[in-house]
């Protein structure tokens, strides 16, 4: 019982914005806390992207990819996950896999306008420019998500 409210308790309180952390170890203690639950067989996709973000920071960039996959293969098509994912594979030059990504999006997802934020770049990094500007011909872009549309 005891591993169990540590795990729960790294997975929800790991924080990478170091303001909120109060001592700088507790960082390294709470990255330590999920990086045991995951190596005890944690599957979660806040413990991934949690050592994905850890890792491209400190520029461990293979790390960070398979972190980043492992995510995504948990997040259920989540699109704060995409949109970060997408961001790393960017980064990294990976546009091919950004398109493969975007491919798992469900329809309706893709009509998204945060989705539509990451598709335009990955069409112009992929030299796809008709593609682009047909994706941006058809947008109504909003000012937040949640607004109708």
């Amino acid at each position: 019982m005891e591993d169990s409210v540590r795990i729960i308790q790294a997975v929800g309180a790991f924080k990478l914005d170091l303001a909120e952390v109060q001592r700088p170890d507790d960082a390294l203690d709470r990255l330590g806390l999920v990086d045991e639950a995951v190596d005890g067989g944690l599957e979660h996709t806040i413990a991934y992207r949690n050592l994905a973000a850890v890792a491209a920071h400190e520029g461990r960039r293979k790390e960070a990819l398979e972190y980043y996959r492992k995510a995504w293969r948990l997040a259920d098509r989540d699109l704060n996950m995409f949109t970060e994912f997408d961001r790393f594979l960017a980064s990294q030059g990976l546009h091919q896999e950004r398109l493969k990504v975007y491919a798992q999006l469900p329809a309706d997802a893709r009509d998204r306008s945060m989705v539509a934020l990451r598709r335009v770049p990955q069409l112009l990094d992929t030299e796809n420019y008709d593609d682009a500007l047909a994706e941006l011909s058809v947008r109504t872009f909003l000012a937040g998500e949640g607004q109708e549309r």
